[in-house]
């Protein structure tokens, strides 16, 4: 079994450029995806023709569709002529090398110096076929190319259709003309005997027909305008043509039994068919534009139009085979296909009805088909398994065909292999298949031709893996808010493709050209996601469903934990908040605050739902309250609260407060105050205590002092208040005398300082100072004098701090303030007792 490629997902653009260096040495081909190895990405584009003979990387061939094509026994590409709508034809031969990624111009003319519409030489060294397009094409086994008719220009300059036969060596770059007439023709050829070369033997002057070179190099051709349904031999060995199988008078077809081979059976005329040859000699037939069987559809004959049908020829028994596909033309826009699992060939899928689609055959002998026009779905690439007889959907648009190549072609990076890039739908193209294996495709196009040419390495015989299905985020649910889904693989280069219709999800030409919005907002309810994954070298997935119900304004469950508190004011606190939202819900992804009527937290945000705040001690107020947890809500829930009763208690202290008391200075009775000491949050214990004046009149002189004496301390038992005695002493004012002498009256004094003076001038006299000096020093005599005077005038005075009687004040009168501190271990308290002194 040649168990064929898994999926691909190409995400397709029309990119514009002009690039069209050949990538040389082309790098390794990736399995299932599509390179872009040379050319450009415009239509009609001119090439670029270098030297006859001369291979280069820059060589390009001009733009066209309809060339002949063949691959030689050492693996090298020839493309031949071919034109385009409303364009000349063309006669100039290429060679491209993969090897090298080198085009070379090997003979004909240059059309960009005039060289289009050139007629045929047929004679002599410099014999050459006539421009053409649509030609019949072979390459045997001795390293010849054959090539047979087409629609171009003949001999003497006419166009039309031609039935000439050459062959092309190789080895000598020369062209042969073998047999057939030198003009074009309309009338069919020479049938003879069915089955039997002869020398008069004539498929006659015919194009777009079908052709295949058998396992012995002989060269057979089917159809064609111009032809019937008949099916025709050269062989090389004879020179001569056969008729071999089919009408020689009937366009129709005879189907016979599907998949049942017989002698009567044969497909009906058509052009644009796509043939391939496969590893046993068998000659394989798809599609193309013509009839079918003629039957009744829908109660008229049926008619010509695009077809879908697959035939194997088999030339051990001469008989043909009806494989697949329909036997008529059902109607006006052809048959859709039937696609089944992208890249997964089974029984019952096969392609749209399509004509001027290219075809390669592996090197396993199986069929690929790409592109062509005609009915929906037209423009993918498939395969047939020719062991298992399946076809198999690999990539592409899948049923949306926008009827434009370009609509979705994607070049990527020039030599690169990517899963994006893709041809595009397009028709009339050249093909090859290289020695190792790949596929390769050249030109063609749509109302215009192109140039570009691609490479693509089929797998074959690989095993994969099957992706896991795509999985959603958020999980499926209910939620309160339109939210967005967002779908994934565990393989990161799949691809997802989803539906919400209920419909199986499968990649359409809007998913190739407009892929799939990712993350999908969800604003049905209920609204249910089928989703798929498809990724390279992987089969797809399994489908994957998830469906949401959308609930405006649903609010989510909190709860606290505790739910009933009693601690003391100098107790931290750990609170535990969870939030959850309804059955089958994603868990809520917001934050809580708790607040009470004297604290608020700042906003935490909840792991799996939950959530821990530590409030610090003493952050809460004594007393009854309630402990809010709030939630702001996330996209999934609205916001919502829950609470906590809570009783804080005041840690174990004591106040102390005492009466005002009036005392007299010097007073001995009434100076003492009782202070009181309550304890409060159940304190016991032994408190001493210290007074100090802490606030006094303006100018006060001999304070109040204050002590508790031998009161303190004070103990405390119970809830019972105690007493300590604060005794106030202050200071009485008196009358008695003072002698408090201004100045010494010693009689030596005065007689002293003036002696010094007069010394001192008599020095400075004998030292003959200046005069600056000497008048400082009577200065200072005179003072010292003065001095003596003053002290003379002495007596006793009266009044004031002279040598008479006098007495103090004593405390001064006012109201001072008494602080209090009682300090028991850890624990302080204070109070005040105001004090008036009179």
């Amino acid at each position: 079994m040649n168990r064929i490629r898994p999926a691909r997902i190409f995400l397709l653009s029309w990119v514009l450029g002009v690039a069209f260096v050949s990538v040389g040495a082309h790098a390794q081909a990736a399995p299932d995806q599509w390179t872009w190895m040379s050319g450009t990405q415009q239509q009609e584009n001119p090439g670029v023709y270098g030297t006859v003979g001369v291979g280069a990387t820059t060589n390009l061939p001009y733009s066209r569709y309809g060339a002949a094509s063949w691959t030689d026994n050492r693996g090298n590409m020839w493309l031949f002529g071919g034109g385009g709508e409303g364009l000349p034809y063309l006669n100039d031969l290429w060679k491209y090398d993969p090897a090298t990624g080198q085009w070379t111009w090997v003979s004909g003319g240059n059309p960009n110096t005039g060289a289009v519409n050139s007629p045929g030489i047929y004679t002599g060294l410099g014999a050459v076929p006539g421009s053409r397009s649509f030609a019949f094409a072979w390459a045997d086994n001795d390293g010849f190319l054959w090539l047979f008719g087409g629609e171009g220009v003949d001999a003497t300059g006419g166009q039309g259709m031609l039935g000439d036969l050459w062959k092309f060596e190789i080895s000598t770059s020369t062209w042969i003309f073998v047999g057939g007439g030198n003009q074009i023709c309309g009338g069919a050829g020479n049938y003879g005997t069915e089955g039997k070369p002869a020398p008069g033997n004539w498929p006659g002057c015919r194009s777009m027909g079908a052709s295949w070179t058998d396992l012995s190099g002989n060269l057979w051709l089917f159809s064609g305008i111009n032809g019937y349904a008949d099916l025709w031999e050269y062989n090389k060995s004879l020179g001569e043509w056969a008729w071999m199988s089919g009408s020689n008078e009937s366009l129709y077809g005879v189907y016979g039994s599907l998949g049942a081979p017989n002698a009567a059976n044969y497909p009906g005329s058509r052009i644009g068919a796509t043939s391939w040859t496969d590893k046993s000699g068998n000659l394989w037939l798809f599609g193309g534009n013509g009839y079918g069987a003629n039957v009744l559809v829908n109660g008229n004959e049926s008619d010509n139009g695009d077809l879908n049908d697959l035939w194997m020829y088999s030339l051990s028994t001469n008989e043909w085979a009806w494989m697949s596909g329909n036997d008529s033309v059902t109607s006006f826009t052809g048959v859709p296909a039937v696609f089944g699992k992208l890249g997964v060939p089974a029984a019952g899928n096969v392609p749209a009805s399509c004509s001027w689609a290219t075809g390669w055959v592996d090197n396993a002998g199986n069929l690929w088909l790409f592109g062509g026009e005609g009915a929906t779905g037209c423009g993918n690439l498939w395969v047939y398994e020719t062991e298992d007889r399946e076809w198999g959907w690999m990539n592409g648009p899948g049923a949306d065909y926008c009827g434009n190549e370009s609509c979705y072609m994607h070049y990527g990076s020039l030599g690169i292999p990517a899963v994006g890039n893709l041809p595009g739908p397009r028709t009339n193209s050249s093909s090859w298949t290289e020695s190792n294996g790949n596929l390769w495709l050249f030109g063609g196009g749509g109302a215009l031709p192109m140039n570009d040419l691609w490479e693509l390495a089929p797998s074959l015989t690989a095993t994969y893996q099957t992706l896991p299905p795509p999985t959603f985020s958020p999980a499926p649910g209910n939620y309160k808010n339109y939210i967005p889904v967002t779908m994934s693989d565990a393989v990161s280069n799949a691809s997802i493709f989803y539906t919400t219709d209920g419909s199986t999800p499968a990649p359409t030409f809007d998913d190739f050209y407009n892929p799939p919005t990712n993350p999908l907002w969800i604003y049905g309810s209920p609204e249910t996601v089928r989703a798929v994954a498809h990724a390279t070298n992987y089969y797809p997935s399994a489908e994957a469903d998830a469906t949401y119900n959308i609930t405006l304004g649903e609010t989510a469950t909190v709860a606290v934990t505790p739910a009933s508190l009693n601690i003391g004011q100098e107790q931290a606190l750990s609170v535990a908040v969870s939030v959850s939202g309804a059955s089958g819900n994603p868990t809520p992804t917001g934050t809580v605050t708790l607040t009470s009527g004297s604290y608020t937290s700042a906003a935490t945000a909840l792991v799996n739902g939950s959530a821990t705040i530590n409030i610090p001690a003493n952050s809460l107020a004594v007393g009854s309250d309630t402990l809010t947890a709030n939630y702001s809500g996330d996209t999934n829930y609205d916001s919502g609260p829950g609470s906590a009763s809570i009783t804080v208690t005041a840690p174990p202290s004591f106040t102390l407060n005492g009466p005002a008391v009036t005392v007299a200075r010097g007073a001995t009775t009434g100076n003492t105050s009782t202070i009181t000491l309550t304890p409060t949050g159940g304190f016991t214990g032994s408190v001493a205590l210290t007074a100090a004046i802490t606030s006094s009149p303006t100018g006060a002189q001999y304070p109040p002092t204050v002590s508790f004496g031998s009161t303190t301390p004070v103990a405390i038992t119970g809830a019972t208040a105690a007493t300590a005695t604060l005794t106030v002493s202050t200071t009485a004012a008196t009358t008695s005398a003072v002698v408090i002498p201004k100045r010494p009256e010693d009689p030596w004094y005065a007689a002293g300082s003036a002696a010094l003076a007069f010394l001192l001038f008599i020095g400075n006299l004998r030292r003959r100072s200046g005069w600056r000096t000497l008048t400082g020093m009577v200065v200072l005599l005179l003072m010292l004098a003065g001095g003596v005077l003053a002290c003379g005038s002495g007596g006793s005075g009266s009044g004031g701090g002279g040598g008479g009687g006098g007495g103090i004040a004593g405390t001064t009168a006012g109201t001072y303030t008494v602080t209090i501190t009682g300090t028991s271990g850890a624990i302080t308290g204070t109070g005040t007792a105001t004090v008036t002194v009179q």
